[in-house]
């Protein structure tokens, strides 16, 4: 089990560092990516942050985010309100 963070330094240089860059920073690194090339094509937008991992994810990322754990919840009510 490695801990969940972005390693400081590149190339890893122990076990636990290697992994982090495989398990963590790549693919960080893959959402910012995302987000950055989202950014340019369609401008500013909010970004929401859903489920166990939000709060984790959040602190690993640029983007400012808004975490909801009940969003999914809050769709299906005004959804069935709407009906």
């Amino acid at each position: 089990e490695i801990e969940i963070k972005f390693p400081s330094r590149w190339p890893g240089k122990s076990t636990a560092e290697s992994l982090q860059w495989g398990q963590v920073a790549f693919f960080i690194d893959g959402i910012e990516s995302a987000l950055e090339r989202f950014k340019q094509l369609n401008g500013e937008f909010d970004l929401y942050l859903t489920g166990g991992d939000a709060g984790k994810l959040s602190n690993l990322i640029s983007e400012k985010s808004i975490q909801d754990e009940f969003l999914i919840f809050r769709g299906m009510e005004t959804f069935i309100s709407g009906l």
